[in-house]
């Protein structure tokens, strides 16, 4: 029986992560110069938590999963030095989609009730008033029901 061609296997995207200081970046390098996607967070040692700042993912590299990546690489990071896992007091819209996307992951989040939604030159975004984060990590990655437990 003759094999068919042979393809190149699809390339991991696994982020690296850069620690400076309270500072933690986790990228997603391009096969060129830059990265194909960065979340860009900060480590808030008094309410010992992992602040998700800013995430940004290429145009051509949007709605392949790097923003879910870097989260998930993120709130893991987070786990392991003990520290709890929360937004940005104003996010966009997207983000906020990628955020409830997580779910299908396991991980979910509640959304301060004090969050207010605002229209912007650059679109929506959702933002507290007082600094605290729009949305907080649930305690513990929701695993799923073993088989036959339901």
């Amino acid at each position: 029986m003759e094999q068919g061609p042979e393809f190149p296997k699809k390339e991991e995207s696994h982020p690296e992560i850069s620690e400076n200081g309270k500072d933690v970046s986790f990228n997603i390098p391009s096969s060129g110069e830059g990265y194909k996607a960065s979340l860009q967070c900060e480590i808030n040692t008094e309410h010992k938590t992992l602040i998700a700042r800013t995430i940004v993912v290429e145009k051509e590299f949007a709605r392949q999963g790097l923003g879910s990546s870097l989260f998930v690489e993120a709130i893991e990071y987070a786990k392991k030095h003990d520290l709890g896992f929360v937004t940005d007091y104003g996010i966009s819209e997207d983000a906020e989609k990628l955020i409830q996307s997580l779910a299908s992951k396991g991980y979910t989040f509640t959304r301060n009730p004090n969050a207010t939604e605002r229209q912007t030159g650059t679109g929506k975004r959702i933002v507290t008033f007082d600094g605290s984060p729009v949305y907080i990590l649930n305690n513990q990655k929701m695993e799923p029901d073993p088989p036959g437990s339901a």
